[in-house]
């Protein structure tokens, strides 16, 4: 590859040009989302301010996938007199590292092939992304040229070792050396590129994972790539680390990532159908979270011992099937600058663009407040608050039940908190709750089950007396007292244990093999990228420290709750109920 402008320095800056594209022969683009200038990173020094050209995107002669062979690549314009810029290791190709293929690109080994078209040094479209990933040579992956081999050095711990590695005892597997290849087909791909500084340098988000807030956010080349032979979707994004107790250093080595779709970046918004069992095909940000609890990767073999990856996702699917909005979620492989990174699970957030999507779609963000364990972080608590104030002042008169009815959803509470004590949810209701509500008169506020993986451990856990203070399960305590509250939540229990019911044993061990059998022909590439971790590289927390595989332990945790847990739990909880009161005894 040659550089694009001869004669020119390397570091010289970029300069903003107000040239305007020569028209097409062909049809005219679509209009952009945004002309707004792309920012972007200035972290190792030197702005960086393209304009943002309305213009067809280069053409790549192959498309992003999944491949076996080598092949040879090439990019073009479709621009007379325009010249096209890649880079293959994650960086921006309108920067510094933008180079001219005067020859196509030989694709060998899992690549990112970044590319855009520039008029002038200054002139340039909004990069675009292609990934072409090498599932046979993924088990060979190591730490490239110049990645850190030291994860959060600064930690009082002192840090970690990176870990980058597939372990050899899965990928290495005598007997079946394809196990990890078709585990990597199994699910559908996506591929997050960018500068590699913004992710592990020393200003990078992964390097940094407490930190929070739009300071904290970087630019992202986002790729879904289906194994359904259905169109791949790539666009320009923001990209921030997500999560609670998994953002320590010292407990989680796999990070979540929450996307954030805004016009700095490319779309305001990503428009893809990611999501089967959803009647919404458009998202302001997307999740993916890597697990923490009950994961091969958590601090305690109590945890590790019966890690699954399907236990949230199972959450939310049960309280859609019991006529409640809840977010959709879907399996996914990721990749990081091409290093495949493990399953995860990519879902929506139940946030106030989520509230006027799947609720209100008349209404507008602003017109909902949406609180995070009691915590307002859109709209305010004020509504909230009266709400708490109503339930304070006690719910047993049918005048009391009547004015909470303005605040609260009562069926959906019910709904609520019916699942979480079928699940056995023991991280709740102090963490991980969500709730929102619309401001108009008579709107009440709704619950949402978030980050339940903590369920499903003992068969006989009764957490039906729970309580905490400022709660969904405070509110609840609060409305038993009433007689109407009562009965209808004896009606919305047998709604969902008798025959056909979403919690009766029938459904329930229905919809977890259906997420089972997702999930179980993925799972040797988690084996193999994070299954050795406490055992190999961070031999941190309880013993035993083992190599975690699907035989050994996946296939004996499915197997216990197929066949000793789910079909029983259903009569266990509702005996639960009877013995609280608050069901007839047959």
């Amino acid at each position: 590859m040659l550089p694009l402008w001869p004669g020119c320095p390397s570091n010289a800056p970029y300069s903003p040009d107000q040239a305007v594209l020569p028209a097409l022969d062909s049809a005219e683009p679509a209009p952009r989302d945004s002309a707004t200038p792309f920012i972007a990173d200035t972290s190792q020094g030197g702005a960086l301010s393209p304009e943002r050209l309305a213009s067809p995107s280069p053409v790549f002669s192959v498309q992003r996938g999944l491949f076996y062979e080598p092949f040879s690549l090439s990019v073009t314009s479709p621009l007379a007199g325009a010249v096209v810029l890649v880079t293959t290791d994650g960086t921006d190709p309108r920067g510094d590292g933008g180079q001219h293929p005067d020859d196509p690109i030989s694709i060998t080994t899992t690549t990112t092939v970044s590319a855009t078209i520039c008029l002038s040094p200054g002139t340039c479209t909004d990069p675009v992304t292609h990934s072409f990933i090498f599932p046979q040579l993924v088990p060979d992956q190591g730490a490239p040229p110049d990645y850190p081999t030291w994860w959060w050095a600064d930690e009082p711990t002192g840090g970690f070792p990176a870990d980058y590695e597939m372990d050899p005892e899965i990928t290495g597997n005598p007997l079946d050396e394809d196990l990890v290849p078709r585990a990597l087909a199994a699910l559908p791909s996506l591929s997050l590129v960018m500068d590699p500084w913004d992710l592990f340098g020393a200003d990078g988000i992964y390097e940094w994972p407490l930190e929070e807030g739009p300071e904290w956010e970087r630019p992202v080349s986002l790729e879904w790539i289906p194994v359904d032979g259905s169109e791949s979707h790539q666009l320009n994004a923001g990209v921030r680390i997500h999560g609670g107790a998994s953002r320590y250093p010292y407990k989680s080595p796999k990070k979540s990532f929450r996307l954030l779709f805004k016009s700095i970046y490319g779309p305001s918004r990503m428009c893809y159908p990611l999501f089967d069992d959803g009647d919404v095909s458009c998202f302001d940000t997307l999740v993916l979270r890597a697990r923490y609890n009950l994961s091969w990767i958590h601090m305690y073999s109590s945890q590790r011992g019966n890690a699954l990856y399907l236990r949230d996702q199972f959450a939310r699917e049960s309280q859609l099937a019991m006529g409640q909005p809840s977010c959709h979620g879907r399996h996914v492989h990721l990749y990081l600058n091409g290093l495949y990174w493990g399953v995860y699970i990519l879902h929506e957030r139940p946030d106030a663009s989520f509230m006027v999507s799947y609720l209100d779609q008349g209404s507008q963000d602003e017109d909902w407040d949406v609180l995070v364990v009691g915590e307002a972080v859109e709209g305010d608590r004020k509504a909230w608050d009266k709400m708490m104030q109503i339930a304070g002042a006690g719910l047993a008169s049918d005048e009391a039940y009547q004015r909470i009815q303005q605040y609260l959803d009562v069926e959906n509470l019910a709904d609520y908190m019916i699942l979480n004590f079928f699940l056995g949810n023991n991280d709740w209701p102090g963490n991980n709750w969500y709730a929102a509500r619309e401001h108009r008169d008579g709107a009440g506020f709704m619950f949402f089950s978030w980050d339940a993986e903590n369920i499903f451990r003992e068969l006989d856990q009764d957490i039906t007396s729970v309580d905490s203070a400022d709660s969904p399960a405070s509110l609840y305590r609060s409305l038993l007292d009433n007689q109407q509250f009562r009965v209808l939540l004896a009606q919305r229990i047998q709604a969902h244990f008798t025959a056909g019911g979403a919690l009766s044993a029938q459904a329930v061990l229905s919809r977890f093999q259906e997420l089972a059998d997702q999930v179980q022909p993925a799972i040797a590439a988690e084996s193999a990228r994070w299954g050795d971790y406490r055992r190999d590289v961070s031999p941190y927390g309880s013993e035993p420290f083992l190599l975690y595989t699907l035989q050994d332990n996946w296939l004996p945790e499915r197997e216990r709750l197929q066949d000793d847990y789910l079909p029983y739990r259903s009569d266990v909880v509702l005996e639960q109920f009877r013995q609280a009161g608050l069901y007839p005894s047959p």
